[in-house]
């Protein structure tokens, strides 16, 4: 091998460990395994449908209620993906994985997600609503864990769960 040669391979090899993006992705796929064993551990079935055209919707049954579910909802170049488990007994949520994924506004160049001239803020959110808490992750690594005695945003997910029940009911 020329010198040449041996130049360009590790010049070559310096930018793509430079340009390579530091994301959750690795956490997220732990998550995301984590849901779908619990699925397939209560043999929960799949229902197909969506509550909100713009939101791929995933749901998952035990006995006529709604035990798993997972959307995913866009934004400019940005999205945030939602895996919720609820309560048998209760319907309440008992825990609720929020990842959030946007751009970083002064970075942004309009270029497609995982551009490498753009910056993203990549947060997962595990949250457990009964006992308000938050844990949020950031780089694959816990950044704070909170205890929040309001935590909002669940009116959405729980009319989705209602119609969603109502839907699959119906068949």
């Amino acid at each position: 091998m020329s010198e040449k040669t041996k130049l360009l391979f590790l010049l070559s090899l310096v930018i793509l460990v430079n340009c390579k993006k530091i994301t959750n992705d690795k956490l997220d796929a732990q998550l995301a395994k984590e849901f779908y064993d619990s699925i397939k551990s209560v043999n929960a079935q799949s229902f197909e449908y969506r509550y909100d055209g713009l939101a791929p919707q995933e749901s998952y049954f035990v006995n006529g209620k709604i035990r798993f579910l997972k959307f995913r909802t866009s934004g400019e170049d940005g999205f945030a993906e939602r895996k919720i488990i609820f309560n048998n007994q209760t319907d309440s949520i008992e825990k609720y994985i929020l990842r959030e994924v946007i751009p970083n506004w002064e970075t942004y160049n309009g270029n497609v997600y995982g551009d490498m001239h753009d910056e993203y803020f990549d947060t997962i959110y595990i949250i457990y609503p009964n006992k308000k808490q938050i844990f949020t992750y950031s780089k694959n690594k816990l950044v704070d864990s909170t205890f929040k005695p309001n935590i909002g945003g669940t009116n959405y997910i729980y009319t989705m769960k209602k119609q969603t029940e109502k839907k699959y009911n119906d068949r």
